[in-house]
C-alpha cells in the first residue's frame, strides 16, 4: 500500500479523559464507550487504513525519573510519588485506579477484536513510543491523536500531524470537534517556532511532569524580549549573548543568566521527543514490529478467532453499547451501526495476514470469510456517506 494514513493514538490520555468525564454516570462501562466513540469518529472522519494505540507502561517515565528524581514526583500513579496522603484520599485513588484498570482491560480486548494495533512497555511512556514511530516510518501519513502540546515538536517530520481535541469534545452523543495541526499550521496554537519547544519548556518548566522553571521566565517574556523565537530554531547561547548586551537588566533577566546549565541541559534530555535519548533497542524492535508484523488471527492463550462472534459477545456481555442508539434498539442492530467504521480497518489487517501466508488452513477458512463480510459492510458505509455529503450540498 502506498503511502497509507495511520491513526496514532495517546492511549493512556484517551482513557483518562474518558473516565474523567463520565466518573458519575451509573453504568459501569461508560469509559469504555466513551473512548471507542472517540476512536470511532477519528476512523470514519479520517479514512485511515491503519491505528495503533500507545499506552505507558507500568510506572512509565521511570528512566527520566532516575536522570531527574524530580520528574511526575506528584503524581499519584508513580511509585516515587513524594507527598504523604491521608487514609481517605489513598482510598479514593485506590478505587478510582482500579476502575480505570478494569476499564482499560476492557478497552484493550476489545481493541484486539477489531484489530486495532496496541503497543505497551514496562517503565516505558507511551510518548516515547509514538515518538520512535515518527521517528523510524517515514513511508506513512501520520496522526496523532493527544492532549500533550510537547508532541507538536513531532511536525518536524512533514509526514506527521498532530491532533488535539477540544475541552468538551469527547461525548457521548458523538458531536466532536477536532483541530489539526501541522508544520504550515502550528502557530494558532503556540506563538513561537516549534524547534524551540524544547528550548521554551526548559525555561518555563512544566507543573503537569514536575519540572522546574527559572524563577520570572514565562513564555510572554520570552517571547516579548526575544520575538526571534517565532521565527526560527533559538539556542540558550543565544538568549544570554543578547542578554549581556542590554544596560538594564530585570529580575527575569538575571536569573536567565544565572542559569545553571547543567540541569538546564538535562532537563532538555528529558524533554526531547526528536534527539530522544530514552529510545532503546527493545522500544525501536517493537514499534518496527508493531509497524510492519502481522496481528495474530487466532488468541492462543484465550483459544478464540479475534473478531467476530467473539468481538460480539464481548460487547453484549457488557454495559458499553446499552444506551447506544435508544434502549429498544435491538442489540445486533446496535453492534453492526457501531463496528461499521471500524471495518476498513478490520478489512485491511485480514487482507494483510491473508496474504502474508503465515496462517494456517482453518484460520485461511475464517479470514476468507470475513474479509468478504467486512468488505460488503465498510463498502456499503463509504457509499452511504457520499450520498448523505451530495444531499448536504444541496
Amino acid at each position: 500500500m502506498k503511502n497509507p494514513k495511520t491513526l496514532l493514538v495517546d492511549g493512556n490520555y484517551l482513557l483518562k479523559r474518558s473516565f474523567h468525564n463520565h466518573s458519575n454516570n451509573k453504568l459501569h462501562d461508560t469509559t469504555t464507550y466513551s473512548f471507542l466513540v472517540s476512536l470511532r469518529k477519528l476512523i470514519d472522519s479520517n479514512n485511515y487504513n491503519k491505528v495503533v494505540v500507545m499506552w505507558d507502561g507500568n510506572n512509565s517515565g521511570y528512566y527520566r525519573y532516575k536522570d531527574y528524581p524530580k520528574y511526575k514526583a506528584n503524581r499519584e500513579s508513580k511509585s516515587w510519588f513524594n507527598k504523604k496522603l491521608d487514609e481517605k484520599k489513598l482510598n479514593f485513588l485506590r478505587e478510582n485506579s482500579e476502575r480505570v484498570e478494569s476499564q482499560k482491560l476492557l478497552i484493550k480486548n476489545i481493541l484486539e477484536n477489531l484489530y486495532i494495533r496496541q503497543l505497551e512497555i514496562d517503565k516505558v511512556e507511551g510518548d516515547d513510543l509514538i515518538s520512535c514511530y515518527c521517528d523510524t516510518i517515514l513511508d506513512e501519513k501520520i496522526h496523532i491523536f493527544t492532549n500533550d502540546r510537547d508532541m507538536l515538536q513531532l511536525i518536524k517530520y512533514p509526514n506527521v500531524s498532530i491532533i488535539f481535541s477540544n475541552k468538551n469534545s469527547i461525548s457521548l452523543d458523538e458531536k466532536k470537534v477536532y483541530n489539526i495541526y501541522n508544520h504550515k499550521n502550528y502557530k494558532k496554537i503556540i506563538p513561537y517556532h516549534f524547534e524551540n519547544i524544547v528550548l521554551i519548556k526548559s525555561l518555563v518548566g512544566d507543573n503537569s511532569d514536575n519540572i522546574e522553571k527559572v524563577q520570572r521566565v514565562t513564555v510572554n517574556y520570552l517571547m516579548k524580549e526575544f520575538p526571534e523565537l517565532s521565527e526560527r530554531e533559538i539556542t540558550l547561547g543565544y538568549l544570554l549573548n543578547k542578554l549581556q548586551e542590554k544596560n538594564k537588566l530585570k529580575v527575569a533577566d538575571k536569573n536567565l543568566l544565572n542559569i545553571d546549565k547543567k540541569k538546564h541541559n538535562l532537563i532538555k534530555k528529558i524533554v526531547n521527543l526528536i534527539n530522544n535519548q530514552y529510545l532503546t533497542e527493545e522500544i525501536i524492535d517493537n514499534v518496527n514490529l508493531i509497524k510492519e508484523g502481522e496481528l495474530a488471527i487466532y488468541n492462543e492463550e484465550k483459544k478464540y478467532f479475534r473478531g467476530g462472534s467473539n468481538l460480539y459477545s464481548i460487547l453484549q456481555g457488557t454495559e458499553v453499547l446499552k444506551n447506544y442508539l435508544g434502549f429498544t434498539t435491538p442489540f445486533k442492530d446496535k453492534y453492526l451501526h457501531f463496528i461499521t467504521p471500524f471495518c476498513k480497518i478490520i478489512y485491511h489487517e485480514q487482507k494483510k495476514l491473508l496474504n502474508s501466508n503465515v496462517i494456517l488452513k482453518e484460520e485461511k477458512e475464517f479470514l476468507d470469510n470475513s474479509i468478504k463480510k467486512t468488505k460488503k459492510i465498510y463498502i456499503k458505509h463509504e457509499t452511504d456517506k457520499k450520498q448523505i455529503e451530495e444531499r448536504k450540498r444541496f
